[in-house]
């Protein structure tokens, strides 16, 4: 049981070649289920031959496939027999498996895969003639080349394709068919006659078409599967002879690394010492080199120096005192244009009087603005109480037409009562016309007193009405008199701005156009003086030109002779680098 749980996790799903001779009985039962939907059941003549041969087709093609999956199930069952001897054979014997194999106590129980392994042998019994405790590669023979070739992967990699290629073929020999007994001449039975083998040569065409789509997808899906299968099985193999056989070759080449770090740790530090004395000795070279061309360097620069103070003293006088002339000049020119910026200051604050002149002024008219607002808002009040006065009117009116709607209803009360007593008069004695008197005051009572009543009620919501009318058309004429003075003073505040802008403007462009006028005198002298100096640059440059080609070529020869101080000083180093590189050759 433990044996079993341990191989478990290396045993894979066996190859089903019993599912492709289900696939194939499917496709046979949809074909005889189209015949059955079909008026002639079964075809006849060259239909039924073209059917032979498509299933003749078909039926090779799978006995060929089932010969190919068959053949790799027992190729599965190998891998997995090996497999389980090589776990049992580490779990009961201490020996080298490698050593098992070698000696073919472990086996393949397959001839085909044995005679691989058997070139496995052979190559590692050759190879540890050169390098003892060789062990090989299994890898390079048991690879995804091997699966391809024993999985006739490419013949079975079209099958799917094959299958759907059949079945289109199968509907163009259909057509033909069908097409090829069909013509419209003679009467109507005999075209519909002829309609007969059309129709029959469809019905060919359509069902291979459908039984070879049919098969392209099963058989892809199948073939896919077992391929999968097989894979897992090599696979497993591969993972278990790598780490169960070939496992004290990773620990002989990880001892053999370890070793082979340290010569290299050891060869390491004589380099590091090597190079510290390498660098030590380049380091002092280069200060000797250093101070050697400082000093000559100096020297140069010393002659340079000494022969232009000797040759360009006067020229370097006569261009210091033009130098300072100049400084003078410019000089000059600063404090002018500081009074200039004085003046242009001054100009400023003007300018900085007219645009807080012109801020109160935006000011004020933003406080007209504000004004003028303040009064449409109070018109716009004054308008929304009349027109709640209006709608107040609008509700009086209402309220009167309702009293008098009731005054004509008791009205007419009052005559259907009236007329009920009259009535009554010829019917009734005296009594009754007492009490028709009475009615008749009673009545005329009610009516005083709803007039009265209408009366005083009219005259006070007329009376609401005129003083809500008055108080807002005097609103309104307030409103019209506040507005009015805003404008006027609006008026007058803008000819005042326009006023002063003019005065303030003209008189500011003026003082610009005087300190301009300055300016430009004042630079017109600055611009002539320096124009005659740099008329005097040219004379003095001519003057030194022929000396300083001469100290020139002076210090071109001090430079020559730097340059073949240096190249001497290279040839030394590269003197002394080989004879070190000598004395490292001779001390290896």
């Amino acid at each position: 049981m433990n044996k079993e749980n341990k191989n478990s996790k290396y045993l894979t799903q066996s190859l089903n070649p019993k599912r492709l001779w289900k696939i194939f009985a499917i496709g046979l039962i949809l074909q005889l289920l189209l015949w059955g939907f079909s008026e002639q059941k079964i075809p006849s003549g060259t239909n039924l031959l073209v059917t032979a041969i498509f299933w003749g087709a078909l039926f090779y093609i799978f006995r060929w496939m089932n010969k190919i999956i068959k053949f790799c199930r027992t190729y599965q069952t190998s891998f997995e027999t090996i497999t389980s001897q090589i776990l049992e054979r580490e779990k009961i014997s201490e020996n080298d498996i490698l050593e098992e194999i070698l000696d073919k106590s472990i086996s393949f129980d397959n001839s085909e895969l044995e005679s691989i392994l058997d070139e496995y042998r052979k190559d590692v019994i050759e190879a540890r003639k050169l390098k003892p405790g060789y062990r090989g590669d299994i890898e390079e023979y048991f690879n995804y080349d091997f699966m391809d070739k024993a999985f006739e992967n490419e013949f079975l990699s079209v099958i799917p394709s094959t299958m759907t290629g059949l079945g289109i073929l199968g509907t163009f020999v259909g057509l033909a068919i069908g097409l090829n007994a069909f013509d419209i001449s003679g009467n109507a039975e005999e075209v519909e006659a002829k309609i007969v083998p059309l129709m029959n040569g469809i019905k060919t065409a359509f069902h291979t078409s459908i039984i070879g789509l049919i098969y392209s997808l099963l058989l892809n899906k199948y073939l896919s599967k077992q391929k999968e299968m097989f894979e897992r099985s090599l696979n497993a193999f591969v993972d278990v002879y790598n780490k169960h056989v070939i496992k004290d070759y990773i620990a002989g080449n990880t001892d053999t690394s370890d070793k082979y770090q340290k010569k290299i740790e050891y060869v390491l530090l004589q380099q590091l010492q090597i190079s510290s004395e390498l660098n030590n000795s380049i380091k002092a070279l280069a200060e000797n080199s250093q101070k050697s061309q400082s000093e000559k360097m100096g020297e140069i620069v010393d002659a340079f120096i000494a022969q232009m103070n000797t040759s360009l003293g006067d020229t370097f006088t006569e261009l210091r005192a033009i130098i300072e002339e100049t400084n003078k000049w410019q000089k000059t020119a600063l404090e002018e244009m500081s009074k200039v910026m004085t003046e242009v200051n001054l100009l400023t604050v003007d300018l900085a009087k007219v645009n807080d002149q012109i801020a109160n002024t935006v000011d004020t008219v933003k406080e007209y603005t504000d004004d003028i607002h303040a009064t449409q808002e109070k018109v716009v009040e004054n308008l929304d109480a009349a027109n709640n006065i209006l709608k107040t009117n609008n509700d009086i009116s209402t309220k009167q037409e309702a009293v008098l709607q009731n005054i004509a209803e008791e009205y007419k009360k009052t005559v259907e009562e009236l007329d009920k007593f009259i009535k009554m008069v010829g019917e009734n004695s005296d009594e009754q016309y007492k009490k028709l008197e009475e009615a008749i005051d009673d009545y005329f009572g009610r009516v005083d007193e709803i007039h009265n009543y209408a009366i005083k009620n009219i005259e006070k919501i007329a009376g609401d009405a005129a003083e809500n009318l008055n108080g807002a058309f005097g609103y309104i004429q307030k409103s019209d008199i506040d507005i009015s003075e805003s404008t006027d003073k609006l008026y007058k505040v803008i000819n005042n701005i326009n006023n002063n802008m003019e005065a303030r403007v003209k008189e500011t462009f003026a003082e610009f156009d005087t300190e301009l006028a300055q300016i430009t005198r004042h630079f017109s002298g600055t611009i002539k003086q320096m124009d005659d100096s740099i008329d005097k640059v040219p004379i003095l440059v001519n003057e030194t030109y022929g000396d300083m080609e001469q100290k020139l070529k002076e210090i071109q020869v001090h430079i020559d002779s730097y340059l073949e101080y240096a190249d001497k000083l290279h040839h030394n180093i590269e003197a002394k680098w080989n004879q070190f590189n000598s004395y490292e050759s001779e001390r290896k």
